[in-house]
């Protein structure tokens, strides 16, 4: 009995020096290799769906989440990009890290966070802090280096995906056409991005062994009907490997049936947006999402989606309009338009004009 408990003791002694895992019952994770690829193919990662609990062991990147809701509200969360995984993860009790986001202690796609004592719950798909209020931030240069291009030529592939029960709607030559107007749509996200940048922002739909104008298709076991959309989209970007390093941005076309009535949301300062089944297709979620994963906030006069001049403001469904692009404060920021911009900075006579706060 006394060299059986000598034998345990040593056992969990080793599991503490590796800091990977938290739980007696936790499984090694794979040496083999993250991914693999054929010449010119996506690059599909090796997903290891046993569940486990694990300590976080090198900083994650900060994600700030914004979902857009059937019912036109909004909701805000934090999640983390995990290296070691390449997967995004929801932090529990996040408050206080949107405070810190409001007040620009952190950035999206910028900072990291890393505390002792933390582990991830891949059974909730989650990151847990012992204590939030006393964190380690830092900052990742190599992000910031690619924080939000606004201008060049961007890569994009949209992802169809099928579950063992339910599928995306559109084909994805339908998907194709909505996102880059292949088969004659007129009115789609390339056209409309080129135009309202002036070409100075260009699209190019994906193109290898894998993926045929910007589309690719991928089949997972997870049941849809009911599930949360973040296991869904773990799901799927599992079976892709690194897309972070592959294409400027991806775009992740959900079946239907998940849970929450959400209609998309994107990660700001990042490459991921996600869409509920059909909103793929229309053109103010593409732009708008995908103006999140260019930096921009949402725009509204009184309420969070009220404006209705730009595309950050309210989502049409319709897949062929509003023929519409950002208001002056977005332009502004977007840095498109620097032939055509104006600094005054002379002192004029103040008079009572009334002011309105653009956003």
């Amino acid at each position: 009995m006394k060299f059986q408990t000598a034998i345990f003791a040593l056992a969990l002694s080793v599991l503490a020096n590796k800091e990977t895992f938290v739980s007696a019952g936790a499984t090694e994770p794979s040496t083999e290799a993250d991914s693999e690829s054929g010449e010119g193919g996506l690059r599909k990662g090796n997903h290891d769906s046993r569940s486990r609990r694990r300590l976080q062991t090198e900083p994650c990147l900060l994600m700030l989440k914004k979902t857009l809701m059937e019912d036109r509200s909004e909701i805000e969360e934090v999640d983390c990009y995990d290296p070691s995984t390449e997967q995004f993860v929801h932090i529990s009790g996040s408050s206080q890290l949107l405070k810190e986001f409001h007040d620009g202690v952190i950035t999206s796609g910028t900072s990291t966070l890393m505390q002792k004592g933390a582990y991830f719950d891949d059974d909730e798909g989650s990151l847990i802090f012992p204590d939030l209020a006393n964190v380690q931030y830092g900052d990742d240069p190599e992000a910031r280096r690619k924080l939000a291009v606004t201008t060049g030529t961007k890569e994009m592939l949209a992802v169809r995906v099928i579950a063992s029960d339910a599928s995306t709607t559109s084909s994805e030559s339908a998907i194709s056409d909505a996102w880059f107007g292949t088969s004659g749509d007129a009115v789609n996200f390339k056209s409309q991005y080129e135009a309202c940048s002036y070409n100075k922002l260009q699209i190019d739909p994906a193109n290898t062994n894998d993926v045929s104008n910007g589309v690719t298709t991928v089949t997972i076991s997870n049941t849809v009907s009911g599930t949360d959309n973040g296991v869904i989209r773990n799901a799927v970007t599992a079976e892709l490997g690194n897309l972070a390093s592959q294409f400027d941005h991806v775009m992740l076309c959900l079946p239907p049936g998940t849970s929450g009535g959400w209609i998309a949301y994107a990660y700001v300062n990042s490459w991921l947006s996600v869409y509920n089944n059909q909103w793929c297709d229309y053109v103010s979620g593409q732009m708008h999402e995908i103006g999140h994963n260019l930096n921009l906030a949402h725009s509204g006069e009184t309420a969070t989606y009220d404006d209705q001049s730009g595309m950050m403001g309210y989502s049409y469904s319709s897949d062929d309009g509003p023929e519409m692009c950002f208001n002056a404060p977005k332009n502004w920021q977007l840095g498109w338009y620097t032939d055509r911009q104006e600094t005054v900075s002379e002192w004029v006579e103040w008079r009572p004009y009334r002011y309105c706060r653009l956003r």
